[in-house]
């Protein structure tokens, strides 16, 4: 799997692995990764499949929406297996508390890997989407909201904005609400923000937002 990394001036605080959303690529993150780097993380920045260095020569089939969801769908089923992989691998050989960042499609391959308790972040910060996404889920597929007693301790953040016209805010207001339960116990580790103005994008407001979170947890908190 195809993966860069980028590194703060000094030693890091963690390791941030940063998860790009679908017919998108690491490259739209890395615009944001600066506010990160500034906060002494490290970001890695991996391609999905049929993403990056690994795209398919046919592109994505963004004029069938049937044939985009079920797309969209199998990179995240292979996503999910090759991180939960990946991940722990990534952090063993760097010594560093794992953080999570993701936009859209990677905020929500995040809640596969956190709920199925595959991957142990300190904290996340996922934009653009939360566990309900804006294509059906494949059938017999279980949502990550039925698995929200593994969510805990992760520190969540869910950033979205509030004219975002590809995923509903309605959809990450849904997700925040029904982990709240079991946060009970948790105070102050769930969290939404809601940026005005703002698309399905991650502006750099909403960067710098997200690495005072992350900055705010450290391994032991």
């Amino acid at each position: 799997m195809d993966a860069k990394t980028l590194l703060p001036e000094g030693p890091p605080r963690g390791l941030l692995v940063f998860l790009h959303g679908y017919a998108s690529d690491p490259g739209y993150l890395e615009a944001a990764a600066p506010a990160f780097l500034r906060a002494g993380f490290a970001v890695l920045l991996p391609s999905a499949p049929d993403h990056g260095a690994r795209a398919r020569p046919e592109g994505f089939p963004t004029d069938d929406w049937g044939a985009l969801a079920a797309h969209a769908a199998q990179v995240v089923a292979a996503w999910v297996e090759e991180l939960a992989e990946a991940v722990p691998r990534w952090q063993a050989e760097r010594g560093l508390p794992l953080y999570a960042g993701g936009f859209s499609m990677g905020a929500y391959v995040w809640h596969e890997l956190i709920s199925r308790r595959l991957v142990r972040p300190v904290a996340a910060a996922l934009f653009g989407m939360g566990a309900i996404p804006n294509v059906p889920l494949p059938e017999g597929a279980e949502s990550p909201l039925e698995r929200a007693e593994a969510y805990p301790p992760t520190a969540l953040l869910q950033v979205h904005g509030e004219d975002d016209a590809i995923v509903a805010l309605e959809l990450v207001e849904r997700t925040v609400e029904a982990l709240r339960p079991a946060y009970a116990r948790h105070p102050g580790r769930l969290a939404l923000l809601k940026v005005a103005g703002a698309g399905h994008e991650l502006t750099p407001g909403m960067a710098a937002a997200a690495a005072g979170w992350l900055s705010a947890w450290g391994a032991d908190a």
